[in-house]
């Protein structure tokens, strides 16, 4: 059968030291949506937020709502990411929707759907007034197997900042892949990219 849906509203949300909030499934049954209404919100530590799918079951979708400021940043113990983070396999992995005040995404912290088989990765779309990507900070939509990469929408209404190498907004097709890369769309107020920060569709 499905998994349930998870919803979390609070005025502040920290995940931290691989904290996780998750929604998955094993099976065919699909997986449930996270849906986070919250005021600031950070993942840092490796924390994180996270829909996958390790069978034909589809991943849930991932909503986000923050009214304040989104921080995204380092990474765990363990060498995982700290992100928002939806993974497909036979099933499709989830689109992952993120609106807020302002974003920064900094020290491998990253907002990504990604599918390793057959299944299509998910659309991945940030909207905010201001958005900042740093030290290899990164969104993202990716394919390593069959199914087919997601596309990447970027809307920023005041200025989008990219920064660094490894920094940046992206969708690909891996090495050996078969299925086909997402587009990248971006709608700033301002631009600005430097130190080799790049946007790209490969």
């Amino acid at each position: 059968g499905n998994s349930g849906d998870v919803t979390v509203s609070a005025p502040t949300l920290q995940l931290s030291h691989g904290g996780l909030i998750s929604s998955s499934t094993l099976g065919d049954g699909n997986a449930g949506s996270i849906v986070l209404t919250i005021g600031d919100m950070a993942l840092t530590g490796g924390g994180a937020v996270s829909s996958s799918t390790f069978s034909t079951g589809r991943a849930g979708d991932v909503t986000i709502s923050a009214a304040g400021t989104l921080t995204i940043s380092g990474t765990g113990s363990s060498g995982a990411a700290s992100g928002i983070i939806a993974f497909g396999q036979i099933g499709n992995a989830g689109n992952v929707t993120v609106t807020a005040g302002s974003v920064l995404i900094s020290q491998q912290g990253n907002i990504s759907s990604t599918t390793f088989g057959g299944g299509s990765a998910g659309q991945v779309t940030l909207t905010a007034a201001d958005v900042t990507l740093t030290g290899a900070g990164s969104i993202s939509s990716s394919t390593s197997g069959g199914g087919h990469g997601g596309n990447v929408t970027i809307n920023a209404s005041d200025a989008l900042t990219i920064s660094d190498a490894a920094s940046g907004i992206f969708a690909s097709a891996g090495k050996g892949s078969s299925g086909n890369a997402g587009s990248v769309t971006v709608s700033a107020g301002s631009l600005m990219i430097s130190g080799m920060g790049e946007i790209s569709s490969s």
